[in-house]
């Protein structure tokens, strides 16, 4: 018949309404305790949460061992999901790649890049989600952040680097992409880097697929590394490539252009004359980066084949 104390199991608010629960509970602030849902003192009935992170008190009033009872999610909640996050990537098998064109199921990491002064190493609760693995036979990518696995990252830096892991299971083919309905436009580029292999594939230009010779848990494999356009860029900079060359259009008298391959080698620096600069280059992919007078910069990715 003591008092008991229990928190939310979820990373998210829970409402006192969803659950089947009879008893009155109790919050614990300002050094007293009130009544956070039940029937208060003046006979009125209050309905509140648990934010995620916080607990509440009850009694059991029951002579058993222990008391079960259920939180339910709200229909209206869940028919619909909401993605909160700017880019997401997906893993799946290679062959048939379990419907993903079409909308199927398959597992997904979910990322927030925010400036650089913004971001934060820290788990935040209210935020980032930890990645539960589970044993249901399917393929799982995650983040790796401080020896954590995440499902969800919401201030990562966008001009960084983040560990991605993945959990296979089972030997063959398999290919990791953004989603179809994920909006990821104002990111300049998405790179990939499989350790193993040596390859980088900028995956706004299309899936990564690999080969895995077993099943298991790799964490130290890939790398994602991206760049989020910031919202004064010059829009009017593009790229035309040809064979072995490649013309930066729409720049300025002054303007500083610099070729950087995808793995960060600068091959070429050029100050412009006119409203164009021509480089030739070896076949590959390239961030050409247009650093204006006024101190706008502007980076367009192009292939040259």
């Amino acid at each position: 018949m003591g008092w008991n104390l229990f928190g939310s199991p979820y990373l998210c608010t829970m409402n006192y309404e969803d659950m089947e629960y009879g008893r009155v509970v109790y919050g614990y602030a300002n050094d007293g305790y009130y009544t956070a849902m039940g029937l208060s003192s003046d006979g009125t009935r209050v309905q509140g949460n648990i934010p995620a992170g916080s607990a509440v008190f009850t009694q059991t009033a029951t002579l058993k061992e222990k008391e079960t009872f259920d939180v339910g999610m709200r229909a209206e909640e869940v028919q619909e999901p909401v993605r909160s996050t700017d880019l997401a990537l997906y893993i799946a098998p290679e062959a048939g790649k379990r419907g993903v064109e079409t909308g199927g199921i398959h597992d997904e990491l979910q990322l927030m890049a925010v400036p650089s002064e913004e971001a934060s190493m820290e788990f935040d609760l209210a935020h980032d989600g930890v990645k539960w693995m589970n044993d249901n036979g399917e393929p799982e990518i995650f983040a790796v952040r401080d020896g954590g696995r995440y499902s969800l990252l919401s201030a990562i830096d966008r001009e960084g680097t983040i560990g991605v892991g993945v959990s296979l299971p089972e030997a063959g083919m398999y290919s990791i992409g953004i989603p179809e309905d994920c909006e990821a436009g104002d990111y300049e580029y998405v790179i990939l880097k499989d350790a193993v292999t040596g390859k980088a594939a900028d995956l706004k230009e299309g899936a990564y697929s690999f080969r895995t010779a077993e099943a298991g848990v790799a964490e130290g494999r890939f790398t994602l590394s991206f760049k989020r356009m910031d919202a004064d860029q010059r829009h009017d900079i593009y790229v035309k490539s040809g064979m072995g060359k490649a013309t930066v259009f729409g720049v300025a008298d002054g303007d500083a252009v610099t070729v950087v391959t995808v793995d960060g080698k600068i091959v070429a620096t050029e100050e412009a004359t006119g409203n164009e600069v021509a480089f030739v280059l070896a076949r590959g992919a390239y961030l050409f980066k247009v650093a204006g007078a006024d101190g706008r910069t502007t980076v367009v990715k192009a292939m040259v084949r």
